[in-house]
């Protein structure tokens, strides 16, 4: 007997829709994927080829995350276990 979780991820790697589940979560999971602190004063607007774009507060967190962009972008990549963004554009 399977389990339903396993069902569910079997269907989905059938379906092909693993990436775009995977895109999704950027969005949806953006407080667990980068922290509070982050989210608090960033929020994901869009993923669209591998470019994330993510509306800052202010102009100085923005600079602050743009020094930060390589370690964002491989924590998202490594908790979703697939290089989903390539790119952050701060807006």
């Amino acid at each position: 007997m399977k389990i339903l979780g396993d069902i569910i991820k079997e269907t989905i790697v059938d379906l092909g829709i693993q990436e775009t589940i995977k895109k999704h979560q950027v969005i949806t999971d953006w407080d667990q994927l980068v922290g509070t602190a982050i989210a608090r004063v960033a929020e994901p607007q869009r993923l669209s080829r591998g470019r994330l774009f993510v509306k800052v507060i202010n102009d100085a967190w923005r600079n602050e995350l743009f020094y930060q962009k390589n370690e964002i972008i491989d924590r998202i990549n490594s908790a979703l276990r697939s290089h989903v963004v390539t790119d952050i554009v701060y807006i």
